[in-house]
């Protein structure tokens, strides 16, 4: 009997398998790969990974023709497209819709520069778009802000009203009944259709504005039995009057942005929102930033009626420390952002606990230490901490390892914009942090005290260095040699290491994964 030996070769495996192992690269390696054949050029940006690619395209009069050509002719299908129109007119609208339409994995559209845009446009390349899930519509007033982060956004008090948006109030069959998601960023004073809105996106749960005029609420009053997560930012006196009064009885996520709490009045309306049971029984997470200053009975009030808060962000600035006690109440919460300076008459130390709460951000803290002993105090199972922007950072390392040692992950920021006190530098951060296995540092200066900082962290398996100029060659040693456990390394923006230390390092620890600069 003659037995024929087949060699197998990748091709040969199921396609399946082929995703497995490409889930395992990187966009850029992405592209490289798509190159080999034509089973990986379809392979390369399908499936899960497509949920993570956004498409960006700049139109122009001028490059719109080629564009169409390229989206027509690609097998790929995007879900995430941002377009910006760059303020020009676009002669063939009719055509480019017709391209975007034909891409039926389309469910995230986000359009700025649109100026020039006749109504009648935006409402064609809408229609054409039947499984939009989530739609952004961006004024050029507020086009060069992240629009994935809604708290970088601040209303603008323009009482122009872009023509693009009188598409929004015409009375057109346009219906996109899949439109989950409605992000409006547009001038602060606009009034929007409300009426015209619900029929063309009639089952939006997620509403974002930008806009704080007091006759927009009635669209927030049209869509109150469907919404389920609401952001506001920078809402008027009158606006918070109207608000304050409706009911959501699905709300489960809230975020407030630079609210005015100088008003009596005002205050008394959020405490009369936070005291209604049709919509604090089911909210989840909240988001709560005033201008200037938490008033404590706001605090209080949220956190006697909502029980229910997994996840509560706070700006803190010139807050009573003592009155922060009151978060013990929400005996659900798993994670918790304290932004800006709480005041304590003295170092606090509270018997009440919440031993869900495993996840703590601090962030522009004048006396991080203080916080830092209220959350050692109230959350025992602390497994992720990060802190932001905060001051008297040797006092922090010489007392992190005391107060918090059951911690997994951690993380050091300095924003760019921030100046980094001359004593931000980790010497003996990671001692006696024997639970430790995720580690990230940015902007942070890393001085001679390395050796210290890693020398007690055996179950370290994760180290991400940002912005670290002063890192070298010999730090990463010292990584090799007190990290035994280490299984990734991600270094972005560290000039002084060179590549005969990276060589160095992955021969001493060949197992470990190296992502420099996304590569």
């Amino acid at each position: 009997m003659v037995l024929e030996h087949h060699k197998l070769e990748i091709g040969d495996l199921p396609n399946e398998i082929q995703l497995q192992i490409l889930d395992y690269l990187n966009y850029r390696s992405r592209c490289t790969a798509s190159e080999v054949c034509r089973l990986w050029n379809a392979l390369a940006f399908t499936g899960r990974f497509m949920d993570r690619v956004c498409l960006r395209l700049d139109i122009t009069e001028d490059n719109l023709k080629l564009v169409c050509t390229v989206l027509s002719d690609s097998i790929r299908n995007y879900r995430h497209i941002t377009i910006n129109f760059n303020n020009q007119s676009v002669t063939m609208m009719d055509y480019f819709s017709q391209v975007v339409g034909e891409n039926d994995a389309l469910e995230s559209l986000t359009l700025w520069g649109m100026d020039r845009i006749e109504p009648v446009q935006l409402l064609m390349l809408l229609n054409s778009c039947a499984h939009l899930e989530r739609l952004c519509l961006l004024d050029e007033q507020t086009e060069q802000l992240n629009v994935t982060n809604v708290q970088g956004i601040s209303a603008d008090d323009s009482v122009e009203y872009p023509a693009w948006l009188t598409a929004l109030s015409s009375d057109s069959p346009v219906r996109l009944q899949r439109l989950r998601k409605l992000r409006l960023m547009i001038p602060g004073r606009v009034s929007l259709p409300s009426k015209p809105i619900v029929r063309k996106f009639p089952n939006v749960t997620q509403l974002h504005l930008t806009s704080h005029r007091p006759s927009n609420v009635a669209l927030f009053n049209d869509y109150r039995n469907k919404l389920e997560k609401i952001s506001i930012l920078t809402p008027s006196s009158l606006f918070v009057i109207a608000f304050s009064t409706i009911s959501f009885p699905k709300l489960n996520h809230l975020y407030l942005g630079r609210l005015e709490l100088h008003d009596q009045l005002v205050v008394a309306k959020w405490i009369n929102f936070f005291q209604n049971p049709a919509h604090t029984g089911t909210l989840e997470q909240l988001m709560f930033h005033p201008k200037f200053m938490m008033r404590t009975p706001i605090f209080a009030t949220i956190c006697s009626n909502c029980s229910a808060l997994r996840e509560l962000e706070l700006s803190l600035d010139y807050m009573d420390g003592d009155a922060l006690k009151d978060v013990t109440n929400l005996q659900h919460l798993q994670k918790l952002s304290l932004q800006g300076t709480a005041y304590f008459r003295e170092t606090p130390h509270w018997p009440y606990q919440i031993r869900t709460l495993k996840t703590v951000r601090i962030s522009g803290s004048r006396f991080p230490i203080n916080l830092l002993v209220f959350i050692a105090d109230i959350a025992p199972s602390l497994t992720n901490l990060t802190m932001e922007d905060v001051e008297n950072p040797k006092e922090l390392f010489e007392t992190l390892p005391e107060l918090v040692a059951t911690i997994r992950s951690f993380q050091l920021n300095y924003s760019e914009g921030f100046e980094r006190p001359p004593s931000s530098h980790p010497s003996g951060l990671l001692r006696s942090m024997h639970n430790l296995e995720s580690y990230h540092l940015q902007r942070v200066i890393i001085k001679h005290g390395i050796q210290g900082w890693l020398q007690d962290a055996p179950q370290l398996r994760m180290v991400t260095l940002t912005d670290c100029s002063t890192l070298t060659d010999t730090h990463l040693v010292i990584l090799t040699t007190n990290c035994p456990k280490l299984e990734w390394l991600k270094l972005k923006r560290c000039p002084a290491v060179t590549m005969h230390g990276l060589e160095e390092f992955r021969a001493r620890n060949p197992s470990c994964k190296i992502d420099v600069d996304g590569n």
